[in-house]
Parts: C-alpha cells; sequence; structure tokens
C-alpha cells in the first residue's frame, strides 16, 4: 500500500493526547457512607484510579485510539498498486471531435475523457512518462514525454474539443511511431462513433481502447444547400435536411434568420432514426448571413445551426454570336444578371471583354480564350472529331449529377439530326444518345467550353421547359457563378483560401468565438486554417470587409452511437471499457469505518453510564 498525502499521519498524535486524558487522577470528593457493601462498584472504579491500571479492559479507550488510526489513513489517502503503476511510458490519445462535445455523460463526453486521462498519469510509476496527443482534423501532440504529472495534468485541462471531425487513425498511426523505442502503452480515449481502424497495422503495440459515451440520441441539421430557383432567377431558395438519430419522436422549431432577423419558422415533428427536408422560398434574392437553427433539446447543440452567406448578384456580359435564334436569345434574356450584347458572324470580334461567348452556327479559327457555349459548330479538336451526321438519335441518358444538367429532363426531347462525335478522354459527356455523344463539357487552363452537337431548331428542345433550365445552369457554370456563391463556404477544419490584391494589405479575422488573428498576405493566395468552430468569421482587409462561414453538416458526426469495440486489420479487436486501470485509493471505505466506529463509540459510553 502507498500513500499520496503523507502529511494526513501527524494526526496520529492524537493517540498519545488520549492515552494522557486516560491516565489524569480523577479527582473526587470524600463520603462518608455507613457500608461499602453497595458501592463495589465505585471501590472498582477508585482501584482503577491508579496509573495504568484505568487502561485495562478499558472498550472505550481502543475504540478511540482506533478512530484516530483510520482518521490519519484517511488523511493519508493510500491506495493500491494495479497494473497501470507497473507501466512506465504511457501516449494518451484523446479524441477532440464534434460528437465528444455531447452532455449525454454529464457534464460531456470530452469532459469524461479528459478525468480519464487523469487518472491515466495518476496511475504512472514514479519514473514513468506521459505523452498527450489531441485527435482534431489533424492530430498534434500537445506535450511529448516528460515526467512531470503536474505538467501533464495541467495539460490535459487545458484542453478544448472542435466542431470538426476527428482523425484518430492518423493520430494512432502518430502515437504508434511515438511509441516505436519505447515500451508502453497507447491510451485511446474516445467515443469510437464512426471510427474506422480497419486497415490499421498495431501488432506491436500494446494498446488500450478507454470508450466514453452512452446514447445515440442526437437531432442534427446535416445539409443546407441555398440557390437560386431554377424557374425564377429572383428568388433564392434554402433546402434544409435534419436527421433524428435516436429511437424517440422528437418534436421542436426550424428557425431561418436573415442577418439576425426572423424570417420563417417551421414545426418539426420527427419520428425515431428518420430524416426529413425542408424547403424555404419567397424571400427574394438578398444578399448577407444566412442563419438555420434547430430549437430542440438534445445532447449536441453544436450541430443545431448551420450557416450561409448570400452574395448581391453581379452582373454577366454574354456576347451572342448568332445569324438568328429567338428561342436561345430569349432564355439567356431570362437571367436577370445577363447583360447580353449580339452580333452576327461576319462582325466578329467585336471590342469589348465578356464573361461568356455563345457561338451558334458559328465557330472562329481558332477558338478564343475564355468561357464559351457552342452550338452546332464544327467540334473543336481539343474535344475530338466528328465523322457525319446521325439521323433521330434516341436520348439514352444524361449527368443529372452534373450542375449544368441539374433539374433538366431530356425524357421526351427528340432530334432531326445530329453531329456523329468521338470525344477524346478526359472530355466529359454530358448527354448521349444511342449512337452519338449529344452534350459535352470540358475545362483547362484557357477556358471552359460546353458543346452542344446538334442544331437547336432541328430539336423540340426549345419548347419544352428544361430549356431555359439548361441555358441558365450553363452560363452559372461556364461564368463560374456557382463557385462564386460557394466560395465562402467551407467545413470546419478545412482551411479558408483567397486571393488580395496586394500583398502588403494588412489582414484581420474574428473569428465566431470573437478571438482576432492576424493573418499575413505576404504569400498567395492566403490561407486561414483556423477553422475549427462552427459560424461565421470576419475578415478586415484594409477599409473593405467579407465573411464567409464553417459548418458542420457531418451525417456522421452526428451520429453519436457510442462504440464498444474497434476491429483492427489483422482481426484483432479493441474492446471498450469504461474504467482505466490505475491506483484505487482506499479512502472512501476508511471513512465509512470511522463513521461506524464512532457510533460503536458512542454506543458503549452510554452503556457504561446508563446501564
Amino acid at each position: 500500500m502507498n500513500i499520496i498525502n503523507p502529511f494526513g499521519l501527524l494526526f496520529l498524535a492524537f493517540i498519545p493526547l488520549i492515552i494522557l486524558l486516560y491516565l489524569l487522577k480523577l479527582r473526587r470528593k470524600p463520603v462518608v457512607v455507613p457500608s461499602i457493601m453497595l458501592w463495589q462498584r465505585t471501590l472498582r472504579e477508585l482501584e482503577a484510579n491508579t496509573p495504568f491500571q484505568r487502561l485495562r479492559k478499558n472498550m472505550l479507550l481502543w475504540l478511540q485510539i482506533l478512530i484516530v488510526l483510520l482518521l490519519a489513513l484517511t488523511l493519508a489517502r493510500p491506495f493500491f498498486k494495479s497494473e497501470a503503476l507497473n507501466l512506465q511510458t504511457a501516449v494518451l490519445v484523446i479524441d477532440a471531435s464534434a460528437s465528444m462535445q455531447a452532455t449525454d455523460v454529464p457534464p460531456s463526453r470530452f469532459e469524461a475523457a479528459k478525468t480519464k486521462a487523469e487518472a491515466v498519469i495518476s496511475g504512472l510509476g514514479d519514473a514513468g512518462q506521459g505523452l498527450i496527443i489531441i485527435a482534431g482534423r489533424t492530430p498534434q501532440v500537445v506535450l511529448n514525454f516528460t515526467q512531470d504529472k503536474q505538467r501533464l495534468r495541467t495539460a490535459i485541462q487545458e484542453l478544448q474539443p472542435t466542431d470538426t471531425r476527428a482523425d484518430l487513425r492518423a493520430a494512432m498511426i502518430l502515437a504508434s511511431s511515438l511509441l516505436t523505442a519505447r515500451q508502453g502503452k497507447i491510451y485511446m480515449i474516445s467515443d469510437g462513433a464512426q471510427v474506422d481502424l480497419s486497415d490499421l497495422q498495431l501488432d506491436a503495440v500494446d494498446v488500450e481502447f478507454v470508450a466514453v459515451g452512452k446514447s445515440p440520441d442526437n437531432l442534427a441539421i446535416t445539409a443546407l444547400d441555398v440557390r437560386k430557383n431554377p424557374l425564377n432567377p429572383l428568388e433564392v431558395q434554402a433546402f434544409v435536411s435534419i436527421r433524428n438519430y435516436g429511437a424517440e419522436t422528437v418534436e421542436g422549431n426550424l428557425e431561418f434568420y436573415l442577418e439576425q432577423q426572423l424570417v420563417d419558422v417551421r414545426p418539426v415533428q420527427l419520428r425515431g432514426r428518420s430524416a426529413t427536408a425542408h424547403l424555404f422560398e419567397n424571400f427574394g434574392l438578398p444578399a448577407g448571413l444566412v442563419t438555420v437553427k434547430l430549437d430542440v433539446a438534445d445532447p449536441l447543440p453544436v450541430d443545431n445551426v448551420a450557416y450561409t452567406v448570400l452574395t448581391a448578384p453581379r452582373p454577366i456580359q454574354i456576347l451572342l454570336v448568332s445569324a438568328d435564334d429567338y428561342f436561345l436569345e430569349r432564355a439567356l434574356n431570362l437571367n436577370p444578371q445577363v447583360k447580353l450584347f449580339r452580333t452576327s458572324p461576319a462582325d466578329y470580334p467585336p471590342h469589348g471583354d465578356y464573361d461568356l461567348t455563345v457561338f451558334d452556327g458559328y465557330r472562329p479559327e481558332p477558338l478564343p480564350a475564355g468561357n464559351l457555349l457552342l452550338i452546332n459548330t464544327p467540334v473543336p479538336p481539343e474535344l475530338g472529331t466528328e465523322t457525319g451526321q446521325v439521323k433521330n438519335p434516341p436520348i439514352l441518358d444524361w449527368q443529372r449529377s452534373h450542375p449544368v444538367m441539374r433539374f433538366v429532363d431530356l425524357e421526351d426531347v427528340q432530334w432531326a439530326h445530329a453531329r456523329h462525335l468521338h470525344p477524346k478522354p478526359g472530355v466529359r459527356i454530358l448527354a448521349e444518345s444511342t449512337t452519338t455523344p449529344l452534350i459535352l463539357a470540358h475545362e483547362n487552363m484557357e477556358h471552359r467550353l460546353i458543346y452542344l452537337g446538334f442544331d437547336l431548331l432541328d430539336s423540340n428542345l426549345p419548347l419544352r421547359a428544361s430549356f431555359p433550365i439548361f441555358v441558365t445552369n450553363a452560363v452559372q457554370w461556364l461564368t463560374y457563378a456557382d463557385e462564386a456563391e460557394s466560395a465562402f463556404h467551407i467545413r470546419t477544419g478545412e482551411p479558408y483560401i483567397w486571393r488580395t490584391t496586394s500583398q502588403t494589405i494588412p489582414l484581420s479575422i474574428t473569428t465566431p468565438t470573437g478571438e482576432h488573428i492576424k493573418v499575413s498576405s505576404a504569400f498567395q493566395p492566403v490561407r486561414f486554417t483556423q477553422t475549427s468552430r462552427v459560424g461565421a468569421y470576419q475578415v478586415q482587409m484594409g477599409d473593405s470587409t467579407f465573411q464567409f462561414v464553417a459548418n458542420l453538416l457531418d451525417e456522421q458526426e452526428s451520429n453519436l452511437q457510442p462504440q464498444t469495440e474497434l476491429l483492427l486489420s489483422n482481426q484483432h479487436s479493441l474492446k471498450g471499457g469504461s474504467q482505466v486501470n490505475v491506483n484505487r485509493e482506499v479512502w472512501r471505505l476508511l471513512a465509512l469505518l470511522v463513521v461506524a466506529l464512532m457510533l460503536v463509540e458512542w454506543w458503549v459510553y452510554h452503556r457504561r453510564i446508563y446501564v
């Protein structure tokens, strides 16, 4: 047995004091009685007043000495050595992902993990060393190997969870590499939520998985997508997806804010282990910060909010080079952002800079740099070759996932003629028939390009509702408008990258927590990596400002189901234990014994006096 507080043994000094009190001679008043027959008990007590006689067979004395002894041991905090105390080196891998903020284990999973980490440090031997790794999106060594247990405890107490996913696989590889030349043990303290170590080889390393977490219950915003209405470019639509990971039905409110002003509220009632989506619309084409909040009490608040930034629409200058195409011109003018200029092939090229040039039935040689939409022109050599034409090509399939083909339906579209195309490798086929590709897309260092291998007037596509949608999508993709709208959105933990016009401009970023961070613009592009918190980041560049947002929006991280076992590549499983093999203090048991003995002493004292 060992003790933590040796100064507690000073309490043993009360034992001689108790014995001294019993040795003191009692002062009694003399009384004359006619007989001592009835005073035998009093005489025996008088005999016991002689030194050391009164200590014989005195239960109160021994009880009080035992109480003092147990009190001294309680204050000294004795403990028994366990297996962990024989460990000389411990590497702590502490999960700092967003799911560790869950409060199903009070006060949180992360605080419980820190408590277990401190227990490991307390269990090290006198010459034992510890190392701490925090596992966030990128694992980091917080404190290198040291024998200073106080420094290790302080480092653990200063740890904070992040709003990102944790790369525990990389953290374990880092831990095992640091432990290669030492005899020791890795403690991975985590809820194990969505951790995949199935391809990790740890044969030569002793690893213990310390599990935290109890309940999978959680309601989360898993997706937020804000886009212009394809049927009305003057409107913005916001799609919000919500998932309930628990087994019980949850009720609450879904709130939509624009620049901190409440715009709409939707009641939410979601059954267990199900998902739903909500569409917010009819709020115009605003600019500013959009916030979506899920007003519901659950263990993980960080995934109950998501942000996006709406930017003011910028004008898109388009040059249409065509003999006459009423349908195409009308579709281009449907977009209020478009400022359309028109010229004939004979008058090309005109003066001016344009975001997009549309060639309808005409292709200059060589192709100009920039973004191009080619309709029924000879196929450019960079896209491929053509061999004649095909008649009545039936539609086979189209790439619905590509931004250009989003919400486009070609099911009932018919073509009288189309060019027989042979695209080069790397050229994207957006739509194809059974005999030839119909729509191609390509991008390189000089331009983005969309090619239609047919005459619009040889098909019924301009008469379909999908035609203006296709033209709007093509303009958005060719002019990088979609990327411009999403340029202010990142996932937590990802770097935010942008360019400045000057390398000497002062840069300052205010994080969602209110921290002000100075950023150097000496290297272009500027790369800001401290994005571990969900929320809006304010960027100050000289006299101008803008903001970007970071969101969690991670279905795996919002799934709080704790794991009890992790499988490695060698089929060896790490079973999660909620307890760590460390020293066991017994002061609580000793304190209970002290209380029990004090009750016994009280009973014995009263029995001697009143019985």
